[in-house]
């Protein structure tokens, strides 16, 4: 199986459910940078789960992807304090 493909599913439920959060935020001065920020959290959490189901296996990939994702919430968390 395609360890990939789980993780691509579990990264666009997240999204998904982060456009919920966003409608439901709609008062929320940012809600796109929030939406994105909860993006990246819950795809973070995928790749967490995808490597302990996958005993950490997974080239090396994740763990770049990991931390890809967490240059991205600095720069996310930037702007949005830079917008407020």
């Amino acid at each position: 199986m395609n360890v990939w493909k789980p993780i691509a599913i579990v990264a666009v439920a997240g999204l998904i459910a982060s456009v919920g959060l966003q409608t439901a935020n709609a008062g929320g001065k940012h809600p796109n940078i929030e939406a994105a920020s909860a993006a990246l959290t819950n795809a973070s959490a995928a790749l967490d789960k995808a490597q302990s189901a996958n005993e950490y296996d997974l080239g090396g990939h994740a763990k770049n992807a990991k931390g890809l994702i967490s240059q991205a919430q600095t720069e996310v968390a930037a702007a949005l304090a830079a917008a407020k």
